[in-house]
């Protein structure tokens, strides 16, 4: 099936060398064919001191450094550039190796280190894991598509996390759905935004499920920062959030944390 625009994929798999040596390769696909390059080495340490910086800047330019440093790479990601720009595009850094799922690819500067990816109007960034619930969503009579908004703002947030706005934040996401999608009764309010809680709005069946809270990483896993019914924090596993949701006879299709 040809692809309406171009799209450039970084696989970036296991190397032999070691847990800090991987490989990597281009696929570039557009509608006049699809262009490969070949496997190369790659050294990208999740323990990087650089990768850890408090400013994004010091964490973006070294993954980019690292990333792009064959040249080839380089080649294709700057050459599918130009075409997006004219035509519309996509870039995905796929990797198997869940060691980098810790690195701050958010941040990711352009080969020349000059600017971030992530911070302009045509980018739309996300992370994104694939399912282990195979189930296909239940299709039923063609409707407007809804959205359950969660906010946690914990009253106990440690001093190196900045307190969560969360009338700010809901009426940027009501400015976004718009019209287009239908709104349930956001959990805002302290200790609304907890796992119980969350759980027990979607039991009636939502399309979405819109997420804001702080995140962190614990040994290399994803934790969460949720509340509980008094309205503190209360750190949730990403496993076990995800498998919580999983449970539910109708789960949301989709599910979006911008986390911090």
């Amino acid at each position: 099936m040809p692809y309406r625009d171009a799209e450039l994929e970084l696989l970036i798999g296991a190397g032999k060398d070691g847990d800090q040596t991987y490989a990597v390769e281009a696929r570039y696909r557009q509608p006049a064919g699809d262009t490969y390059s070949d496997p190369m080495p790659l050294t990208l340490s999740p323990s990087d001191l650089s990768f850890h910086d408090a400013n994004p800047e010091v964490c973006g330019r070294a993954l980019a450094r690292q990333l792009f440093n064959a040249q080839e790479i380089r080649d294709v990601f700057v050459g599918a550039r130009t075409l997006a720009q004219n035509n519309g595009g996509d870039l995905r850094v796929t990797t198997e190796a869940s060691a980098l799922h810790s690195l701050p690819w958010e941040t990711l500067f352009d080969p020349d280190g000059q600017r971030p990816l992530a911070v302009t109007e045509r980018c739309y960034l996300s992370r994104y894991l694939y399912a282990r619930d195979m189930r296909l969503p239940k299709l039923g009579v063609r409707r407007q598509s809804s959205a359950l908004v969660a906010i946690a703002n914990p009253s106990d947030l440690d001093d190196n996390l900045a307190p969560v706005d969360a009338a700010r934040e809901l009426a940027q996401i009501r400015r976004h759905f718009g019209n287009t999608i239908q709104l349930e009764p956001p959990l805002v309010e302290a200790g609304q935004a907890s796992m119980d809680r969350i759980s027990q709005a979607l039991r009636d069946g939502v399309d979405i499920l819109y997420l804001v809270c702080h995140g962190m990483l614990d040994n290399g896993e994803p934790v969460l920062m949720v509340e509980n019914l008094a309205g503190q924090a209360e750190p949730v596993r990403g496993e076990l959030f995800v498998r919580r949701i999983a449970m539910l006879d109708r789960p949301p299709r989709c599910a979006r944390s911008p986390a911090g």
